[in-house]
């Protein structure tokens, strides 16, 4: 998605190794969308941790004791202990047997360790973070902007904040988790690598079309920090 992200203008920053636009020339511009239409930005620097098998659960219920088993299809935020440092987590609970855990760039590693299971348990714990591209849509228009590309239904009466589903979008399976910001609805759209360019032309067209565009992350720094 970078050699998109450059023809569009952007100024790439690095962040754990991967290149992240920090702007697209007009911040003011960019945070205006955030607040009254929708921007998109790119999330595939995020770490991904897929855990899945038969003891999936009981392993998870053991790690996260003082919480109650998460429904499938529902999403959480939590934290881990990790030597000297505290890790943020977005749990996804995707099937029966199968969880997936989103975290900051560079903290995959931790996390795997962290969900390291016993050698005779029937689990397994996968860093899938090299093969999955990520973007976020924020704004007053992001449900409007899916409804564009999916069949779901994604309004705050069917598919509320801490959701996640599988499905289809732009006729490309992906997985969407809602996790809404203080300013409105915010989703995060997830997708193999191969698909990345494509997924995000895709977005962008739709984004221009209802007055929004690509965000850098100077402008959803600002905006999570009430600038």
């Amino acid at each position: 998605m970078a050699r998109l992200e450059l023809l569009q203008g952007a100024v790439m920053s690095e962040l754990n190794g991967w290149q992240q636009p920090l702007h697209y020339g007009d911040g003011a511009s960019e945070l205006n969308m955030l607040r009254e239409s929708v921007g998109i930005h790119d999330l595939s620097p995020r770490g991904a941790v897929r855990l899945v098998g038969e003891d999936a659960v009981s392993l998870e219920t053991g790690l996260f004791s003082g919480q109650k088993e998460l429904a499938v299809g529902q999403a959480r935020e939590c934290r881990i202990a990790a030597e000297n440092e505290t890790v943020s987590l977005l749990e996804l609970r995707l099937a029966r047997d199968e969880f997936i855990f989103l975290t900051a760039p560079g903290d995959a590693e931790t996390v795997t360790e962290f969900l390291r299971s016993p050698p005779a348990s029937c689990v397994h714990t996968i860093d899938i973070s090299s093969g999955l591209a990520g973007a976020g849509i924020v704004g007053p228009q992001a449900t409007f902007l899916l409804s564009m590309i999916t069949e779901l239904d994604v309004s705050s009466e069917a598919f509320p904040s801490l959701r996640c589903v599988q499905s289809r979008f732009a006729d490309v399976p992906g997985l969407l988790v809602r996790q809404d910001a203080v300013t409105g609805p915010a989703y995060q759209l997830y997708f193999t690598r191969e698909y990345g360019e494509y997924i995000w032309e895709v977005i962008t067209q739709a984004a221009h079309r209802i007055g929004g565009g690509a965000v850098g992350t100077e402008a959803i720094k600002c905006l999570q920090d009430g600038c």
